[in-house]
């Protein structure tokens, strides 16, 4: 984020390069970052802990249909927010799930 704020970028030469690489997938809007998404123009950049949220209200909420991880993963993208685990938190939310 200090990238795409200040233009700052770390000393260590690999984590750089790799930063430099992936900041043309990311932008700033109104101060909070997003990720050009395949299936929606943008999707906001969001904490595991907000993202565990929006996938147990997926999952288990009041338009929750215990889907699979493959299922909740598109369902939560589509809902336009995202977080680099958001697969595996889907993953590992269906296998702790009673009801299914």
């Amino acid at each position: 984020m200090e990238y795409m704020q200040m233009g700052v970028l770390p000393d260590d030469h690999g984590k750089a390069r790799k930063i430099r690489i992936k900041a043309p997938l990311y932008a700033l809007i109104n101060g909070e970052l997003y990720q050009k998404g395949f299936t929606t123009p943008w999707l906001k950049c969001v904490d595991q802990a907000k993202g565990m949220e929006a996938l147990q209200e997926a999952h288990a909420g009041q338009e929750g249909a215990h889907e699979g991880a493959r299922a909740l993963t598109g369902k939560v993208l589509r809902m336009g927010i995202y977080w680099p685990t958001v697969h595996q938190d889907a993953v590992g939310l269906t296998k702790k799930c009673e009801e299914c």
